[in-house]
């Protein structure tokens, strides 16, 4: 029982970073990329992906593809997305949930299991991450472009992979970012 709440709380608590954070972009960096006219499919900080990330380190491959699975259906069931039709939608889904720990487990095989945890954190894994973060990134972009083509929603955008992998990459370094300051607060507030 005690696993159970464990798991719903960090469902939980993954769903409401990855909802906040996509709401940062939707309503935040989009407009502003419409304003300059750079938007795509594809947001140039998507946010998400750090939080994507960060719920692999934390929970590993299986628990995180469930939380992003839930945490996706949620940001599709509040934002929508009209412009795509319902199999381009589930293929989305898949990808957002799958690209990071599928780049998790191949990571796992070639680094080894202690260089990409949190267990002993040295120089190597912080290197291991930022692996992770743009390798994730790379099949993310693969897999979005191809959920888009396979799903039936037209564009005419050839390089939206890449839009896809720059954005995850540029939104997981912000993400990383943003997280570090506030541990940097939250560790200041412990000593106090």
């Amino acid at each position: 029982m005690n696993q159970i709440r464990a798991h719903i709380k960090d469902c939980a608590i993954v769903t409401i970073l990855y909802v906040g954070s996509y709401q940062v972009v939707a309503f935040l960096i989009d407009p502003l990329q419409i304003y300059f006219g750079t938007l795509t499919f594809a947001s140039l900080a998507f946010l998400p992906h750090g939080i994507r990330v960060l719920s692999a380190i934390f929970y590993g491959a299986k628990n995180s593809f469930l939380y992003i699975f839930f945490a996706s259906c949620v940001v599709m069931f509040l934002n929508g997305q009209p412009d795509r039709t319902e199999l381009t939608q589930l293929l989305q889904l898949l990808s957002n949930a799958c690209c990071v720990p599928i780049a998790l487990l191949i990571l796992r095989f070639g680094f080894g299991d202690e260089h990409i945890s949190l267990k002993n954190v040295s120089a190597r894994t912080w290197r291991s991450f930022l692996v992770l973060v743009v390798f994730s990134s790379l099949l993310n972009g693969v897999m979005q472009h191809l959920a888009i083509n396979l799903g039936g929603t037209e564009t005419n955008d050839f390089s939206l992979h890449l839009t896809f992998a720059i954005g995850d990459i540029i939104g997981a370094i912000v993400t990383f970012v943003i997280a570090h300051y506030f541990l940097k607060i939250f560790h200041g507030l412990g000593r106090q």
